[in-house]
């Protein structure tokens, strides 16, 4: 029984390892996948653009490795932090040089999960010929995809689109020269179709913070042609701020960590002068962060808390300052916790349900048995709970019951659910995985009807398929 629960977050620093799964279909292959670039035998990979996609269901943010095993001379492989919960897409860069042409399978490897994926390797072709429309003017047509901005990665969407005129098809290779610390290239296959043809060229390096902003002038050589395009670096967005519908949301309460799920504050502006934006607001133990690009003459910042910070003591109005903007966030006081428990990194904790029928002890109904019923909750939706069967004597201290014992035997039952729906845990008799929780009573005070007690072990995830250890579980219920 499964009854409005709740959860609360704690993550430890960016140094401690992610755990999730890898997505795929019933035939085991990676879901969804993407190859990305052209692969010839005996050419080396580029990393930036030899590239595969997968998608990961992250269950504790942290340092992740995704890689593949070496096929045909290369490889996959991706590694960098996940910061937030939930499917995320990611891209592993190519290393190493294929051998011999075909479909090669790869096996995609993250925490105990495994995918597939194919990439083809074609016979290397010949030299192509052709001609940029435009040489040897400026590019005609040119199209530049992206934001350009000192100090700021560039991702896969920064490109730019010419216009190729092939005359003899095979293998071409074109490139710009570095302009600010970054250039464009492709280096693959073109048919020889109707001309021109639109082919695209991936930006590479990076843009110094220092540059000066502006409009950056390139130079793009295939053969003997050449044309020149613009790319318009951004200097700061200029704004201001609408300070009398900033929006604050989430409930803020001391001592429990911020979750950007949830922990949001929005901030609408006036455009002046378009371009990005980075943002850190900090106060009272508390950190938002925020970055990304204003357009047009008017939008929103979004803010997001760091699940590292939390709101310090004592509760009441806290007021951060953001230029001439206040933003008043009211912190309450710290809940009462009487139920928490880590699966890695995180901690889930809350409060008891206040449902009635959600804790119950029960001794009357079915004697010589003594049924022990209890739910819990906290303020973003968890959904906790335990039974414990006793077969007679009630609940007693020192009494330890296990969710791999025979029903109307010492056994228990765990299950437990998150907010946001990457973990579906039970332990309970028949459990799959060989899951086995165990409940120790620390003391039972008939007086108050307060049970204090431990547990740990391992639960069954029904949305990973897996198992999840389940350590420094405690509790404390006063029952009706």
């Amino acid at each position: 029984m499964m009854v409005g629960c709740q959860k609360e977050l704690s993550f430890e620093g960016s140094n401690t390892p992610a755990e999730g799964s890898l997505q795929s279909d019933v035939t085991g292959d990676c879901l969804p996948k993407t190859v990305n670039g052209t692969y010839v035998t005996g050419t080396a990979l580029v990393p930036a653009t030899n590239t595969i996609t997968v998608q990961v269901n992250v269950v504790k943010t942290g340092i992740y490795v995704v890689t593949t095993d070496t096929v045909n001379g290369y490889y996959f492989r991706a590694a960098s932090t996940f910061t937030t919960l939930g499917a995320t897409t990611v891209t592993l860069r190519g290393n190493g040089t294929p051998f011999a042409a075909g479909v090669n399978n790869f096996v995609v490897s993250f925490d105990s999960t495994f995918c597939d994926i194919q990439v083809t390797v074609i016979a290397p072709l010949p030299p192509g010929v052709g001609s940029l429309a435009g040489s040897p003017n400026a590019c005609a047509p040119i199209t530049v995809n992206g934001g350009y901005s000192p100090g700021v990665a560039l991702t896969s969407g920064n490109n730019v689109v010419v216009q190729v005129n092939v005359t003899t098809a095979g293998n071409f290779n074109i490139t710009t020269d570095t302009v600010a610390g970054m250039w464009f290239t492709f280096t693959g296959g073109l048919a020889l179709s109707p001309p021109p043809q639109n082919v695209t060229l991936q930006a590479q390096g990076s843009i110094p913070a220092a540059t000066t902003p502006g409009v950056k002038t390139f130079k793009v050589k295939l053969g003997t042609s050449q044309c020149t395009f613009d790319v318009t670096i951004a200097g700061p967005a200029v704004y201001t701020i609408d300070c009398p519908n900033v929006t604050v949301n989430g409930t803020y309460q001391v001592g429990v960590p911020l979750n950007p799920a949830f922990h949001i504050i929005t901030i609408p502006v006036t455009v002046v002068t378009p371009g990005p934006y980075s943002i850190t607001l900090m106060g009272f133990g508390m950190t938002f962060t925020g970055s990304g690009t204003l357009t047009g003459v008017s939008g929103s910042i979004t803010l997001t808390g760091l699940n590292s910070t939390s709101p310090a003591a004592p509760a009441g109005v806290k007021t951060l300052t953001l230029g001439t903007c206040s933003i008043p966030i009211t912190v309450v006081a710290a809940p009462v916790i009487n139920w928490k428990f880590n699966v890695g990194a995180i901690v889930y904790q809350g409060s008891s349900s206040t449902v009635p029928g959600d804790i119950d002890y029960d001794n009357t109904t079915f004697p010589p048995f003594t049924f022990f019923f209890y739910v819990g909750t906290n303020a973003v939706g968890d959904d906790f709970e335990f039974n414990l069967l006793d077969q007679s004597g009630g609940v007693t201290a020192t009494e330890t019951y296990n969710s791999d014992a025979a029903p109307f035997s010492q056994a228990s039952e765990f299950y437990f659910q998150d907010f946001n729906g990457t973990l579906d845990l039970e332990a309970v008799f028949g459990s799959s995985g060989g899951a086995k929780m165990t409940f120790r009573i620390t003391s039972h005070t008939i007086a108050s009807k307060t049970i204090v007690g431990t547990f740990d072990g391992t639960a069954w995830d029904n949305l990973s398929s897996t198992l999840k250890t389940i350590v420094g579980g405690q509790f404390t219920v006063v029952y009706p």
